[in-house]
């Protein structure tokens, strides 16, 4: 019954911004938001330094999703009156729905500190608090995820220069392999320790030299056979951690809504997963004769579980 009884003194006395203000509060409380900004803009028109209809109008139109226009309301609320609570609670609730928790906290003070008994002041900061107690929190959760992310792709990186260092270590020690041959017969040649007329009628002379360059040789053989296993174990490595990136990348961004993305994931985990690297990762560790811990073999049993899981309903 409030708006007709406005009404009425509107047409009574047309020129009162006051009775206009009210006019909108009661609209306002009716769900009719627009009409509330109409007759808030009358009261301001007629009054400029009117803060109750500048706060009124601030309010109407964080109803109807113009935040900033409702912040700018809000500040001419508080210029003209600003021990005027509603405003500074209303500006507060503006800045809540943009995210600026911080500013809305501090407007929500304001407003408790003229009038600390009021509950929708108390609840707003409580909002606000909350709604930044959860956005740093999220904030923090992003950053771990980041973190741990490029530490992966870091780990990838270390392990192929790794991988690289030791293919270039025993591919030098290859080339080393037919000198040290050429300079023991090069030696033995010049000592006369060589005779090949003698070695072509009996080759069994051929074994004592033969002997002596296999035990030269054989260290730096081992030297070659160890770098090219450390080569593939950090190739392996280094695959690992650049598909547990992508699988992580994937399954926690994407998997839940697009899975044009999760089939990409699926076919490299699988690719992988058969590739000769990893093969040869678990054949490294031959020691241990239950591979259940292989990481790789865990992270495939994790891709399996979530895709085999079905969705929340």
């Amino acid at each position: 019954m409030r708006l007709p009884i406005v009404m009425n003194f509107i047409i009574l006395n047309p020129t009162n911004d006051k009775v206009w203000n009210n006019r909108g509060v009661a609209k306002s409380e009716l769900g009719d938001y627009q009409g509330a900004v109409t007759d808030c803009d009358e009261a301001i028109r007629l009054n400029p330094r009117n803060s109750d209809a500048w706060s009124n109008r601030g309010l109407a139109k964080i109803k109807l999703g113009d935040y900033q226009d409702a912040i700018t309301d809000c500040d001419e609320a508080i210029l003209f009156n600003p021990k005027n609570d509603s405003a500074w609670s209303n500006r507060g609730l503006a800045k809540l729905n943009l995210g600026d928790y911080h500013g809305a906290i501090k407007d929500y003070d304001q407003a408790l500190i003229l009038n600390p008994d009021d509950a929708n002041n108390k609840n707003g900061r409580l909002a606000a608090e909350n709604a930044l107690r959860t956005k740093e929190q999220s904030k923090k959760l992003v950053e771990e995820e980041e973190n741990h992310y490029m530490d992966l792709l870091q780990k990838s990186g270390e392990h192929i220069d790794l991988a690289r260092k030791h293919k270039k270590n025993y591919i030098g020690q290859l080339s080393l392999t037919p000198f040290i041959t050429l300079f023991f017969i090069f030696i033995f040649y010049s000592n006369s320790l060589i005779d090949f007329d003698t070695y072509i009628k009996n080759p069994l002379t051929f074994l004592p030299f033969l002997t002596i360059l296999i035990v030269f040789l054989t260290p730096l053989i081992w030297l070659i056979r160890i770098n090219i296993r450390q080569e593939n174990k950090h190739h392996a490595l280094q695959e690992y951690y650049h598909s547990r990136y992508l699988i992580e990348f994937y399954m926690i961004r994407y998997f839940s809504e697009q899975t044009d993305r999760k089939r990409i994931a699926e076919t490299y985990m699988y690719n992988w997963m058969v590739s000769p690297p990893s093969d040869l990762l678990i054949r490294l560790d031959q020691k241990n004769a239950d591979h259940s811990d292989i990481p790789q073999l865990e992270i495939l049993k994790e891709l399996t579980r979530r895709v085999n899981t079905p969705p929340n309903t």
